[in-house]
């Protein structure tokens, strides 16, 4: 009997160190190969004479040997370092490493001893193209710097160049400079540089509450008001998250229905919905939503990683680790944003049902007998 509980145990033992040599076998991946990026295109800015020749360049993550998710948009923050210079660079020799962003990192840059200097990055690359689209940037940069001149129309190539500028000026200290006679890239230059590294300006998101007021008949019209806030908080550019609202079914062509909106003072704003009385002849559903979505970013650095390349076996045996080879193509770090989202919304119900008609009932007429009193008798 003891014996063959030995037995056992001892299967047990083979079948467990089995499957760990099974497991030890599989190929393993590194966290940092789970952050790694490939550039895929450029986007050239200026190309005038006496401009710095700058781009952005285009990465997507590079999972199990291949291209993955979307583009995210980078420039240089090392200002005498290669980065690729080319168009387009989708078999480049080249891997980036995705890290936070840190202004500090040894070699980067030039005199990097100033912890606000990562918060004036995000600043650029948070209030910059291609975070905002070149319309917002070109309203805000003419809002910014009073500018009176022809229509201010913004290409890509302006403000990409007035990005990279920026940016040098806080990472390198160099003495770079863009002038009037650049163009529009000169105002976009000098908007960036009046950012005070405020950073992510992004706020928690506001819940979203309708109030619903039916008022009956106002002359003529079925009318309910809907009120719900404006808006409720801030995108990391520091814009504002407005709140929208749509109404579902379309009440306007189906009934005839009013529908107008007022910005109120204390930062909220009132829907009103008019329905024509005659146009309600049975009952009626509609549901108002409001909802809004905020854009989030966040900046992170893209540090030159070479091409993985595989650890040479050891004593031990052959390794599943990947290390960077010592000199990476291009060496210059880049930084750029990740985009994200977060949304809120709410929905009010509104049910109208016609008018009941009114009825008048008469009450019977009532005749009454004349009445007749008798003299009494007298007896004489």
């Amino acid at each position: 009997m003891g014996t063959k509980r030995f037995g056992i145990k001892r299967h047990a033992a083979a079948m467990l160190a089995l499957f760990l040599v099974l497991v030890m076998a599989l190929p393993t991946v590194s966290m940092a190969e789970t952050n790694l990026y490939k550039p895929v295109s450029t986007i050239q800015g200026l190309s005038a004479q006496g401009v710095v020749f700058t781009e952005i360049v285009n990465l997507q993550k590079w999972v199990n040997q291949a291209l993955a998710g979307g583009d995210v948009a980078t420039y240089s923050i090392e200002r005498n370092k290669l980065y690729p210079l080319v168009t387009p660079v989708p078999t480049l020799n080249q891997t980036y490493l995705r890290e936070p962003l840190d202004t500090n990192s040894e070699g980067q840059g030039g005199d990097n001893d100033n912890d606000s200097k990562d918060a004036q990055v995000r600043t650029v690359l948070l209030h910059s193209y291609p975070f905002v689209s070149l319309s917002d940037l070109a309203a805000r940069v003419k809002s910014a710097n009073g500018y009176n001149g022809p229509d201010f129309t913004l290409s890509a190539a302006e403000a990409i160049t007035a990005t990279q500028y920026a940016l040098w000026q806080i990472t390198d200290d160099n003495s770079l400079q863009l002038h009037k006679n650049d163009g529009d890239a000169y105002y976009v230059y000098q908007y960036l540089k009046s950012l005070q590294g405020v950073g992510d300006e992004s706020t928690t998101l506001g819940e979203i509450s309708i109030t619903k007021e039916e008022l009956g008949i106002v002359s003529g019209y079925y009318t309910v008001d809907f009120t719900f806030p404006t808006t409720i908080g801030k995108n990391s550019d520091g814009s504002l998250v407005y709140v929208n609202y749509n109404i579902s079914p379309d009440i306007a062509s189906l009934y005839g229905a009013m529908i107008s909106s007022v910005n109120n003072l204390d930062n909220t704003t009132t829907v009103t919905v008019k329905i024509p009385k005659a146009s309600v002849t049975s009952q009626i559903s509609f549901t108002l939503t409001a909802s809004a979505g905020q854009k989030v970013g966040t900046v992170y650095q893209f540090t030159p990683y070479g091409d993985m390349v595989p650890v040479p076996p050891t004593s031990e045996g052959a390794s599943t680790d990947k290390v960077k080879p010592p000199v990476p193509v291009c060496p210059a770090i880049l930084a750029g944003v990740i985009g994200g989202s977060n949304s809120a919304s709410a929905s009010s119900n509104c049910i109208i049902k016609p008018e009941e008609p009114t009825t008048t009932t008469e009450a019977p007429t009532t005749t009454e007998e004349p009445t007749t009193t008798e003299a009494p008798t007298t007896t004489e």
